[in-house]
């Protein structure tokens, strides 16, 4: 993610989470654990498509910045709470007080 975030080109493994933040062949290269020649194929891409590595790049950026920012996060659970309390947010005001709304 720290990558990404700095819009650099990502080649990864399948394993773990690491497929729900990497879009293969759109914001990053996704190869098989293990796999020795398609994680060559894939840096060679890099190294040979200058553009085809700013593109994954600027849309790993992108990716960050709108799913996996603080600000993204802070969003996501806000509406969660939202929408287990039923559309009741808290105010903005000192008081904290509780408004239906509308």
């Amino acid at each position: 993610m720290t990558a990404m975030a700095a819009r650099l080109p990502v080649v990864a493994t399948r394993v773990g989470g690491i497929p729900e933040l990497v879009i293969d062949n759109v914001t990053g290269r996704l190869v098989s654990p293990g796999d020795a020649e398609e994680l060559a194929a894939a840096l060679e891409t890099l190294i040979l498509h200058a553009d085809v590595a700013r593109q994954w790049g600027s849309r790993g950026r992108l990716r960050v910045e709108r799913y996996f920012s603080l600000s993204a996060k802070l969003d996501a659970t806000e509406s969660a709470y939202r929408r287990a309390l039923g559309g009741i947010r808290l105010d903005a005001s000192a008081e904290g007080v509780l408004e239906q709304e509308n």
